[in-house]
């Protein structure tokens, strides 16, 4: 999710580059290759981040990994750790100028979920779904969807996925200016853990509002054969690819 908010120049920098390495950091770790991270990058960033720290200016706003900055109003602090301890940004020893906040849970409506999220910070974004077709839908469908299949298409079912397409869409679909949604399947028998399938035929063809989400999700479902293994490696390439 894109967020556009104004910041301190040091206060965005900062989190900008801890939020960019830390997406390396994860996105190595997912497909095995940490030690390919450039070792110049690594010790630029560690270089910057040290002396980002020393800047004598308010303390920078935290961004989660979902990309929203803190409220500096939410009453329930949470410990700052770092995805990649080893890499020397951030201790859970050190004393660190900010933190994480979590949002207090008294939503009654919708709007009012919305509104939080304005609140919080969530102006704008670019919305891409990714979807996981891999063969443990099934095993875990077994104990948690009466077990079938969480991808089960048929009449009368709503399936886990149709209802988090759905809750998603309604909650986010306002914030996205162009209503357009790159949908994606990955980990089926085609792509394995190497790629991924658009959820529309013609290339560079998006589905338009989470309404065509959730058709042209029953529409490919019911033919596409689960498989694996589970990697998140080809769906992150592909949205850093877009965005």
């Amino acid at each position: 999710i894109e967020i556009h908010q104004k910041l301190n120049p040091i206060q965005f920098l900062l989190s900008l580059l801890e939020g960019i390495y830390g997406l390396m950091e994860v996105a190595a770790l997912i497909i095995g290759q940490e030690q390919k991270v450039p070792s110049r990058l690594r010790s630029a960033s560690h270089m910057l981040l040290k002396l980002l720290h020393k800047n004598p200016s308010s303390p920078p706003a935290a961004v989660s990994a979902t990309g929203t900055p803190s409220s500096p109003s939410s009453s329930v602090p949470l410990a700052v750790t770092n995805l990649s301890p080893a890499s020397g940004i951030v201790s859970p020893k050190e004393k660190q100028p900010y933190q994480f906040e979590s949002f207090k849970d008294q939503y009654k409506t919708l709007e009012e979920v919305q509104d939080g999220l304005r609140k919080a910070g969530l102006e704008s974004s670019n919305l891409i779904v990714g979807v996981d077709f891999t063969a443990s839908n099934s095993s875990a469908g077994i104990k948690s969807f009466h077990g079938k299949s969480l991808h089960l298409i048929q009449p009368g079912v709503v399936n886990p996925y149709m209802r988090v397409i759905e809750v998603i869409g309604r909650t986010l679909e306002v914030f996205d200016d162009d209503k357009v949604i790159p949908c994606y399947g990955f980990g089926d028998k085609t792509t394995g853990g190497h790629g991924v399938f658009s959820f529309k035929q013609h290339e560079g063809e998006h589905c338009i509002g989470f309404a065509q989400v959730l058709e042209a999700y029953m529409h490919i479902t019911p033919s596409i054969k689960l498989a694996g293994p589970t990697s998140f490696a080809p769906i992150i390439m592909q949205a850093i690819s877009i965005v």
